[in-house]
């Protein structure tokens, strides 16, 4: 049977032998996916591609460990990329100096009831894929206070005033400015919900 016939589970036996065409073949079948996936994570490409490069050199070393009868090969596989995102958004989140580790503890105990609320529900989904309405006013409310004064201002003209980038565009601190960079502004607050959830959710583990 040629190698682009076979089951993953089946080149994954070969590369066991130490043959490098069978793991060629899965390096083939699963780069572009491996790296769409860390990118969705990660937010950067090059970050991104050496994630899955370490995702590739963990599956050759550990390749005799592979067992069939405990999980699919994309299973195993998909298993090793999070722990790798995982382990990057750690890293990135306790070196840098993000909103979480400034806040008082009144918002960092706001911020673990609402981890408390999700206990379970990670999934494939980050956790504010997974938040309420209510919940993410809440978290916002925190958040915001983190922000500086002008970003404050375009996410309350923006999503508690409901005006449009255009009409945003016409206010005396932001003339000059181009949509795409309102828009761009403007997630700044989704990524920061992110560092601050996920690194409280570091702490909670207790790792």
């Amino acid at each position: 049977m040629l190698i682009f016939q076979q089951s993953d589970e089946d080149l994954m036996a070969l590369a066991a032998l130490d043959q490098n065409g069978p793991f060629d073949e899965l390096v083939r079948r699963y780069e572009n996916r491996l790296l769409a996936t860390a990118y969705r994570s990660i937010r950067n490409h090059d970050t991104a591609e050496d994630i899955v490069q370490e995702v590739f050199i963990t599956v050759w070393e550990e390749r005799r460990r592979f067992d069939k009868n405990i999980a699919k090969f994309s299973t195993w596989i998909y298993t090793i990329l999070q722990n790798k995102i995982t382990d990057y958004l750690r890293r990135r989140y306790l070196e840098k100096d993000n909103i979480s580790l400034s806040m008082v503890e009144e918002d960092k105990d706001v911020l673990a009831s609402v981890l408390d609320d999700q206990s379970g529900r990670e999934g494939s989904k980050r956790w504010f894929d997974e938040l309420s309405e209510n919940q993410m006013a809440k978290v916002k409310e925190i958040v915001l206070r983190y922000l500086d004064k002008d970003d404050q201002l375009l996410f309350q003209l923006k999503d508690e005033n409901g005006l449009s980038y255009k009409e945003i565009k016409q206010k005396p601190l932001f003339k000059g400015v181009s949509i795409a960079t309102l828009k761009k502004r403007r997630q700044y607050l989704k990524e920061k919900i992110i560092e601050a959830l996920e690194i409280e959710k570091y702490n909670k583990s207790g790792k």
